[in-house]
């Protein structure tokens, strides 16, 4: 069972930070920008390292959150098994996985501390997201504890 809470509140300890740039450097993941078209961004292992390509072309706010996204897949489904089973399984992507990194963006870019809702005050945000993130962070903690496959 995966506590998603959890997972971000230990990382966020052992680095002292939630900056998901931070984080990646920290754990040594690579980021890549590409021109990617609709594509926000995307994980994927290479040669046993871990890759995370962002679009170029998304404002600041949106590549946090697209790269805290990311560092979900990462961190949560970056082993052989849940790589195979998105590759080869007729399972659609949008389901246990994409909102458990949803749920890891949420966790880890909100905060309840009130001097790090500086997004309120940041005209440039999608605030949509913003809400989302809001929602996920907030929603009944238990419904975020998966068991893999």
């Amino acid at each position: 069972m995966v506590n998603i809470p959890k997972v971000v509140k230990n990382l966020i300890k052992r680095y002292e930070t939630r900056d998901p740039f931070k984080l990646c450097l920290c754990l040594k993941i690579i980021v890549l920008y590409k021109d990617l078209g609709e594509t926000k961004g995307y994980f994927e292992k290479i040669l046993g390292k871990k890759v995370i390509v962002l679009n170029e072309n998304l404002d600041e706010f949106s590549m946090k959150v697209v790269l805290a996204h990311e560092l979900g897949h990462a961190l949560l489904h970056s082993s052989k098994y849940v790589q195979f089973m998105q590759s080869y399984s007729l399972l659609p992507k949008t389901s246990l996985l994409e909102n458990e990194a949803n749920k890891f963006a949420a966790e880890l870019l909100i905060n309840e501390r009130i001097e790090d809702y500086e997004y309120h005050y940041n005209c440039s945000i999608d605030i949509k997201i913003l809400e989302k993130l809001y929602e996920l962070k907030y929603e009944k903690q238990n419904k975020w504890r998966y068991r893999y496959w």
